[in-house]
């Protein structure tokens, strides 16, 4: 049975799933929706996972620059923030603002992210 099957059964007949409880629709299209969401995020990683290994590896010595940087701002502008309190407040200030998950940002995005939040 597919999903939209699924749907149509509930819309024209309802299921009880014990106790006299129904299903909730809308409830059930967000809960695939949010199925659909987690299905995307797994083939997109599984795409920059397999590009990747066709990539050569990174240099590591980009994370440098990147930790430089990311040690002077944490030093001018939240000295008094222990370093995870300074990741979650930026990192979940942006992942609300934007909806994007964390995982997904290259270097140079992530640290425009911690620019963007201290220009505020």
């Amino acid at each position: 049975m597919t999903i939209k099957e699924a749907i149509k059964d509930i819309q024209e007949d309802g299921i009880s799933f014990g106790a006299g409880d129904f299903v909730d629709v809308e409830a059930l299209k967000v809960a695939v929706e949010v199925m659909k969401d987690y299905q995307r995020v797994i083939y997109e990683n599984e795409q920059l996972r397999q590009k990747q290994k066709g990539d050569q590896l990174r240099d590591k010595t980009r994370l440098y620059k990147f930790y430089d940087e990311l040690r002077e701002i944490h030093m001018t502008h939240f000295p008094d923030w222990r370093f995870g309190q300074m990741i979650i407040n930026v990192l979940a200030d942006w992942q609300t603002k934007t909806g994007r998950d964390i995982f997904f940002p290259e270097d140079d995005e992530m640290i425009q992210i911690f620019r963007d939040y201290v220009k505020r």
